[in-house]
């Protein structure tokens, strides 16, 4: 079984691509619910990816918990956020954009979300519509050619902070603020008080990705790993 202490934050990036036979595998380790759901998807890509996906979840948390990946006891809250029925000191949180993932797993509420870098010609209209107006002036001051990546790293912090929550919209966007430069991301709460001590940052996705990673944490320490383990 892998071990996780209460600092940690393991960060597990997941390749969301394989040959059919492996994606097929892969499926008979979801759940009914799960299978109905990757069926319905139209392009057999994205059916792939969401096999992947949640193979690599269930495997995963089975290292945790010393559970068969079958077995794994993953139940969807009202707000739609994963969880362990029966691991309440256990958090994790998932994000996928396009043929990679990333899971992280802490022993306190924790968010992910990961996007690929490009054009968003629609940001200012965005930002100004649901982000908190410190954020919004702030997008505007970046030059035109920066500004996609700017709104683009603000869209994932504030994402990573609301999956981290795990209790949906009722976590209204421009309720707190982050921040839009490529320096260190810093967390304010603006209207609503947060429960215990948050820290965001960024998970080091790369070049051509921003991601960010919100937790109830003061001063995790990131462990970053590769699945599957070679």
């Amino acid at each position: 079984m892998i071990e996780i202490l209460e600092p940690e934050i393991h960060v597990w990036w997941l390749s969301l691509e394989s040959e059919p036979p492996a994606v097929e595998r892969s499926f008979r380790l979801l759940s009914t619910e799960e299978q109905a759901r990757a069926d319905r998807f139209h392009f057999p890509r994205d059916r792939r990816r969401f096999v992947l996906a949640r193979a690599s979840l269930r495997m995963l948390l089975g290292d945790y918990t010393g559970e068969a990946p079958a077995r794994v006891s993953l139940q969807i809250s009202s707000s739609g956020k994963p969880f362990l029925a029966d691991r309440a000191n256990l958090h994790f949180n998932l994000s996928h954009c396009e043929d990679r993932g990333v899971l992280a797993i802490a022993r306190r509420p924790i968010g992910v979300d990961l996007e690929r870098l490009r054009a968003v010609p629609e940001a200012l209209s965005i930002a100004g519509n649901l982000f908190a107006p410190s954020e919004s002036g702030a997008l505007r001051a970046f030059p035109a050619e920066l500004r996609s990546e700017a709104f683009l790293r603000c869209w994932t912090r504030k994402e990573a902070y609301v999956k981290a929550r795990g209790v949906g919209l009722s976590v209204p966007l421009t309720s707190f603020e982050v921040t839009l430069d490529d320096g260190p991301p810093r967390l304010s709460f603006l209207e609503e008080p947060a429960e215990g001590k948050w820290s965001l940052h960024d998970v080091g996705a790369g070049p051509g990705w921003t991601g960010a990673i919100a937790v109830q944490l003061e001063s995790p320490r990131l462990m970053g790993r590769v699945f599957p383990v070679c």
